[in-house]
């Protein structure tokens, strides 16, 4: 009725040198596109890190901690969120403040930032705001 036909013998690939070599190069390409991924953001950060004062008002702070957490204020009225770097000169800021007057500096959303030294400039919606770092 039903024959067995015999199995056609299919070749095995050896698997090479080149293989290999071309496996090790892929690993090393991913890790160094992650090491240099995170690489702007932990030096920048560490920059970050510590106590900016208002330009025009010392009384107003910005503080980054190590964290993520940032706070922004004054002795009066404070907002404290969560910051990350989004590129290496954007960085996004996060509001847990809520109700009448929350976030009155508008601090929360996506900002371009530079870094010179012990001067920090911010810039959100039409203007910027230029801090220099605490002693």
């Amino acid at each position: 009725m039903w024959e067995k036909k015999p199995r056609k013998e299919t070749k095995k690939r050896k698997v090479g040198v080149s293989d290999e070599k071309t496996v090790r190069i892929m690993i090393m390409v991913c890790v160094l596109t992650m090491c240099v991924g995170c690489s702007f953001g932990s030096s920048t950060e560490k920059k970050l890190v510590g106590t900016w004062y208002d330009d025009e008002n010392d009384a107003i702070e910005l503080v980054f901690y190590e964290d993520g957490s940032y706070r922004h204020g004054n002795s009066a009225v404070q907002v404290n969120g969560d910051y990350k770097l989004v590129s290496e000169n954007e960085i996004e800021l996060t509001s847990n403040a809520s109700g009448l007057g929350a976030d009155m500096w508008h601090v929360a959303g996506i900002h371009e930032f530079s870094l010179d030294g012990d001067t920090l400039t911010i810039k959100s919606g039409g203007g910027a705001g230029t801090y220099h770092k605490g002693k």
